[in-house]
């Protein structure tokens, strides 16, 4: 059937000269812009003394933290050359991990791990309630930046989904020429409405038990629900890094280790307990 089929041929430049403006680098933008308020709310009801100095501050931190993980996640993560068909390394030539950021490669489990970072820092010298109790914070706005990078992936025409013959596959030929005709899974629209589904859940959670949930609980229900998806969504991936032969893509190996994390941290036992 392919009565539904979508001939993406969208072009992913919004201005190309005299710069040139990306609808990826929007979407970015567009989820802080969007998780922003739902963040300050959070934090005018817990502190609310200081609450606007915080979000002066840490909308920064998860924003570099976010970029510069998720494009070193990529760089060690989805390999190690920035033109596979020169086999040219990024270590070979260092500054590309700065200059080919434009080419696309940024990797959500690096900026997963780069905002866990930007939070320890922030929580260290600005926060001072503790990691985890932040965390829980920034998993609501982090679910829907997560979204709309998905999104942006989508009007890239990048990472794509495997052949299909469901009546809602994609047909990218912008970027793949006749390898374009080939019907796809739209995973980046599938990761997309998962991370929405998401960060519903844990607006249903934060609404209904507001303090009473323990430090870790969201962030624990963040990360079994955004790398369960993940997982699963994987199946229906192009592989990136490792062979088609393997049993598991690159992206399901790096997710089990964070659901076992999520499943730990919804399991304790010491509700208060948190790390500083």
């Amino acid at each position: 059937m392919e009565w539904a089929t979508i001939i993406w041929n969208f072009d992913p430049e919004l201005i190309s000269s005299p710069i040139s403006i990306r609808y990826y680098g929007l979407c970015w933008a567009f989820g802080f812009l969007i998780g922003y308020p739902i963040l300050r709310n959070i934090l005018q009801r817990e502190r609310p003394e200081d609450y606007q100095k915080l979000m002066d501050k840490i909308l920064m931190y998860c924003m570099v933290g976010g970029v510069v993980g998720a494009r070193l996640g990529h760089v060690f993560f989805y390999g190690p050359y920035f033109s596979t068909e020169t086999e040219i390394g990024y270590f070979d030539h260092p500054l590309t991990i700065i200059t080919g950021i434009r080419e696309g490669g940024l990797a959500s489990h690096g900026g997963t791990i780069g905002v866990i970072i930007a939070a320890y820092l922030f929580n260290r010298k600005h926060y001072k309630t503790g990691l985890i109790h932040l965390l829980d914070r920034l998993t609501m706005p982090a679910a829907l930046v997560a979204a709309f990078i998905r999104l942006g992936n989508l009007l890239n025409s990048e990472i794509l989904g495997t052949e299909t013959s469901l009546p809602w596959g994609f047909k990218f030929i912008r970027l793949y020429g006749e390898a374009g005709e080939i019907m796809r899974h739209p995973t980046q629209i599938y990761e997309c409405l998962s991370l929405l589904l998401t960060f519903f859940v844990l607006h249903r959670i934060l609404k209904k038990t507001e303090s009473k949930f323990k430090n870790g609980y969201l962030l624990g229900i963040f990360l079994i629900l955004c790398f369960s998806f993940r997982f699963l969504i994987e199946f229906v991936k192009e592989h990136q890094t490792l062979a088609d032969s393997s049993a598991l893509s690159m992206g399901q190996i790096l997710s089990i280790p964070l659901v076992a994390i999520g499943m730990y941290l919804i399991s304790r036992k010491t509700p208060n307990s948190d790390l500083n």
